[in-house]
């Protein structure tokens, strides 16, 4: 991506088809065992007129921590949405596409969600596949985050067995 005026003196990294970001996300004590989690791409343009279709592919891979296993195996799933005019995805507004990105009987794409665990690490590496025909201006993606079910409250143990 490309680091570039987003709106006045703001800037913002500028995606084009095949541009990558890389995240990484330490796994939160707070996560309610056994509740799925979701990835969210929140993205924006600043054009006068847009149409076509948004899509980033997520490549990914889970670890538990403590040594107690080597990361899974990669996979990839996608967020994808049909932008179709102006009116529906305004400039210079944030949009937000979801994927579930766990589950407790996954997908080929999905990660088994009973292998999740606090202190563990998602890494995620992030491709926009498809950009939608933008006018005027550019597509930028604000932000990559994982959303799920918080107990508010941390794990009783920083290692293994985090909830005993």
């Amino acid at each position: 991506p490309t680091w570039t005026t987003w709106s006045g003196n703001i800037k913002e990294w500028a995606f084009v088809v095949n541009d990558i970001v890389d995240t990484k996300f330490h796994w939160p004590h707070d996560w309610v065992p056994g509740t799925d989690i979701y990835i969210h791409v929140h993205w924006s343009h600043n054009g006068t007129a847009i149409s076509g279709t948004f899509t980033m592919d997520h490549r990914h891979k889970w670890g538990k921590g403590h040594g107690q296993s080597a990361y899974d195996a990669e996979k990839t799933i996608s967020t994808t949405v049909s932008v179709t005019n102006i009116a529906g995805h305004p400039a210079l507004t944030t949009f937000i596409t979801e994927v579930q990105l766990s589950a407790a009987s996954p997908s080929a794409s999905q990660i088994d969600t009973d292998n999740l665990e606090a202190d563990g690490l998602l890494k995620i590496s992030s491709i926009l596949s498809a950009k939608p025909t933008i006018t005027g201006g550019s597509l930028f993606v604000e932000y990559i985050d994982i959303h799920y079910q918080s107990s508010n409250v941390g794990t009783k143990n920083k290692a293994p067995n985090f909830h005993a």
